[in-house]
């Protein structure tokens, strides 16, 4: 997993050195050199669709995979099986690992996939936690959904800062011209108030220099999962493992898609 994680972080950085074209683009272009233009034109639907991940987790959702740690059987790879019971709740388990536990989770909220006011509150919602003093202090606990309400100056400027590459915008007196109360912060309403004044689509069009993907974690007090919902293939969680706080371990799981009812 560690070796595959490699190639796609060189990848990546290759791809945005212009060095390779987009592999699906190369696809497409492959598949209508040989007359498979319904099959080239599949492929492109597929991009256009809702992330796979959007609907879940929720219980009852199934996933079977893999694990791997130094301190887990010699770091033989281990099968995985990962079981939502509830929305913060899920069973792991491990025949080979000689794991049955229960563990709690915590997962991003989902970025609704249409244009519109539920995106723009799904997505002010994901930036006032990323923007978040007590978020970003990693001494401190996890900000309750209370805690994050309210965006201060500085975090407002550093939003600005990686959405349009501006230093120290906007003023402290723009802030104040723009918030109730200065002193708590700006809500998510006046946010997305001054957002608009400059641009309807702002916030959807600068979304993507702050969002860096959708994650879960979850834990039994011992081992500990932090995955990634992955956009590049289907129903795929792929993440790192700590086992009594030690690092170095890797795990994936794959959603059991639910047959159709006849």
């Amino acid at each position: 997993m560690q070796k595959w994680m490699g190639q796609q972080l060189r990848l990546v950085k290759r791809q945005e050195a212009g060095g390779f074209s987009n592999p699906t683009e190369r696809k497409q272009l492959y598949l209508k050199k040989l007359g498979l233009e319904n099959k080239a034109d599949e492929i492109e639907q597929k991009k256009q669709r809702p992330p796979w991940h959007l609907p879940h987790i929720v219980a009852g959702d199934k996933f079977i995979g893999n694990i791997q740690h130094p301190g887990l059987f010699r770091g033989e790879q281990l099968d995985l099986k990962f079981t939502a019971t509830s929305d913060s709740e899920a069973q792991i388990f491990s025949k080979r690992g000689d794991i049955d536990d229960i563990v709690t989770f915590n997962q991003d909220y989902p970025i609704a996939y249409e244009s519109g006011e539920q995106k723009d509150q799904d997505m002010t919602a994901y930036a006032f936690h990323k923007f978040n003093e007590q978020w970003r202090d990693f001494k401190q606990p996890m900000p309750k959904e209370e805690d994050c309400q309210h965006m201060s100056l500085p975090m407002l400027q550093q939003f600005f800062k990686q959405v349009a590459t501006v230093e120290g915008f906007p003023s402290e007196g723009e802030f104040a011209e723009n918030c109730a109360d200065a002193s708590k912060g700006m809500t998510r309403e006046e946010f997305l108030k001054y957002l608009r004044a400059e641009s309807p689509d702002y916030l959807e069009k600068g979304f993507k220099g702050i969002f860096t993907g959708r994650r879960i974690q979850f834990t039994d007090g011992k081992l500990a999962f932090d995955g990634d919902f992955q956009t590049i293939g289907d129903n795929l969680i792929y993440g790192f493992v700590t086992l009594g706080g030690e690092p170095g371990g890797t795990f994936s799981l794959e959603l059991v898609k639910k047959k159709k009812e006849d």
